[in-house]
């Protein structure tokens, strides 16, 4: 049996997301993405939300994606700070 290449694709477009999340500087090194859901939308439109956990600060975390020609974009993105969870923040 072949494997399913859209679900192929989607786990690799998924593990990009991840990656571009990996930190750049030692401050990023703390951060931690958690809460991870990727639901379809429409055929080859995807919604991917998860928390952002930024040191003191957590963000909800949304982006859009369309896959368009063969490549995935993203159309949209959104952080939005939780309310009361800076965590030892003045």
């Amino acid at each position: 049996m072949e494997p399913d290449r859209t679900t192929e694709a989607r786990l690799l477009d998924v593990q990009a997301e991840l990656q571009a999340l990996e930190p750049t500087t030692e401050d990023e090194a703390s951060w931690e993405a958690r809460e991870f859901f990727c639901q379809e939308l429409a055929p080859a439109n995807y919604l991917l939300t998860y928390t952002l956990h930024q040191g003191h600060r957590v963000t909800r975390r949304a982006t859009l994606w369309r896959r368009v020609s063969e490549r995935w974009q993203v159309v949209y993105h959104q952080g939005t700070p939780v309310a009361g969870a800076n965590i030892g923040g003045a």
